[in-house]
């Protein structure tokens, strides 16, 4: 429930950094009535815990996005290894958020083509020259930020390992046995009773409805 509840804070600042502190209230308002949000909640799922570290990497990486635009503020090496941590919390909770990675690159890539736009009129270099020095200071903390992540799934993901200490990274034959198992039932090559709900469904139609009507509910779902 508490970290529910943070999910509704992080809608909230999120929204208002990047628009609105009015939109920030909006969003964390349509959130806070959601039915499926309260579901899992009650239910203590791992999806809950999932959605905050989610909504955390999404806040740093926005504000690593934002980080040279006037008053705004973040985007420092401190930002970076929070983004990693959040991310190695959030892979740690669901391994399928792994695609995070991708919000955290395009992050750095929005960061790095901002801040050479802003220098280069500044700049006596070339602009060759003041590309690559972005470049490799994006690069060196994207691997920073990297290492970070690893470390944090390492230590908050222990089952997936199986070593005897933090520093042996050999994946456990259990976990990615577990993983290669969830793979078959997600993908429908393996049958399930759980999974039977989905047979003879309207493709679409049915998860949209569910999600939108009953998981949503209709404010936030419209």
């Amino acid at each position: 429930g508490l970290f529910d509840l943070a999910c509704v804070l992080l809608v909230f600042v999120l929204g208002r950094r990047l628009y609105s502190a009015r939109v920030g209230l909006l969003g964390a308002a349509l959130y806070a009535f959601a039915v499926l949000p309260l579901q899992q909640s009650h239910f203590y799922t791992v999806d809950t815990f999932g959605t905050f570290f989610a909504l955390l990497t999404f806040y740093f990486a926005v504000r690593v996005a934002q980080g040279g635009e006037a008053g705004k503020r973040g985007g420092g090496w401190g930002t970076y290894v929070a983004l990693g941590a959040s991310l190695g919390a959030s892979l740690a909770c669901r391994i399928n958020l792994a695609p995070l990675a991708g919000i955290a690159l395009l992050a750095a890539g929005i960061r790095a083509w901002d801040d050479f736009n802003r220098m280069h009129a500044d700049s006596r270099s070339g602009d060759g020259r003041l590309l690559s020095t972005l470049l490799q200071a994006t690069l060196f903390r994207l691997l920073v930020m990297g290492l970070v992540t690893i470390a944090v799934f390492r230590v908050a993901q222990p089952y997936a390992f199986g070593g005897t200490n933090l520093l042996d990274f050999t994946f456990a034959d259990k976990w990615r046995d577990n993983m290669r198992t969830i793979r078959l039932l997600i993908g429908g090559d393996a049958d399930y009773p759980p999974g039977h709900q989905w047979a003879n469904r309207t493709p679409f139609v049915f998860p949209f409805v569910n999600m939108v009507y009953w998981g949503l509910g209709l404010p936030l779902g419209i």
